[in-house]
């Protein structure tokens, strides 16, 4: 009976440090759940941290851009202002010679150079 008393306890033994291993092992799995999800919430406060900084970047270059198209739609009008300007000079002064001239244009450019 002592041999099968051995071979009983080396038994129990051995299925007690399988039981033991598995344990530590889901224990040690667990464990690196536990940190793999605290990294991701870290990852996630930094965004949120991050947000105001990249809205009020957009924001300094929202009225950034604001500025530049502003200044660049009142050059366009300016220009556009000043090129009509000197286009109608230049067909008035045109009409004006060719009218004095005599030379043939339009009746209606004559009659409305002398209008003004």
């Amino acid at each position: 009976m002592g041999t099968e008393l051995i071979i009983l306890i080396v038994v129990v033994v051995v299925i007690a440090l399988f039981v033991v291993g598995i344990y530590n092992g889901l224990v040690g799995r667990r464990n690196r759940i536990d940190e793999a999800l605290a990294q991701i919430q870290v990852q996630l406060k930094r965004r949120h941290d991050l947000i105001p900084n990249l809205v009020n970047a957009v924001k300094g270059y929202m009225q950034f851009e604001q500025k530049v198209l502003t200044d660049v739609t009142n050059a366009r009008a300016a220009a556009v202002t000043a090129g009509s300007q000197g286009v109608a000079a230049w067909r008035l002064a045109h009409v004006d010679v060719h009218c004095a001239r005599g030379e043939p244009v339009a009746a209606s450019a004559c009659v409305v150079v002398t209008r003004t």
